[in-house]
């Protein structure tokens, strides 16, 4: 995401438009350490190796899959339902293609 440091403004009424600059007081500068810090992230996937990509990606694919499959359970739900009243407890592990905690694991 980038936030430059200054933004428009547009007045519908008088179809007038001005530029001013963001306050310095919220403006933030990643220093070069932090960057070569965030970008060695790999949030739990081991990223380097074609083997650990292939694995990685595989079950990135069977995710989708499975989330593809449980979208359409809920489109053909014939009963609307609140996102808060839905729950099931096994949906991560039918996300995940797996039938217990352990498999999952």
């Amino acid at each position: 995401v980038y936030i430059g440091s200054t933004f428009d403004i547009f007045d519908k009424a008088t179809g007038e438009l001005a530029m001013q600059d963001v306050p310095s007081k919220v403006l933030h500068y990643r220093t070069s350490r932090q960057a070569a810090r965030a970008a060695k992230k790999t949030r739990g996937v081991a990223i380097g190796s074609d083997d650990t990509d292939a694995i990685a990606l595989k079950a990135a694919e069977k995710v989708v899959e499975n989330a593809r499959g449980l979208m359409k359970e809920v489109h053909d739900d014939e009963e609307d339902i609140s996102d808060n009243d839905w729950f099931h407890e096994d949906t991560l592990l039918r996300l995940l293609g797996a039938s217990s905690r352990a498999e999952a694991m």
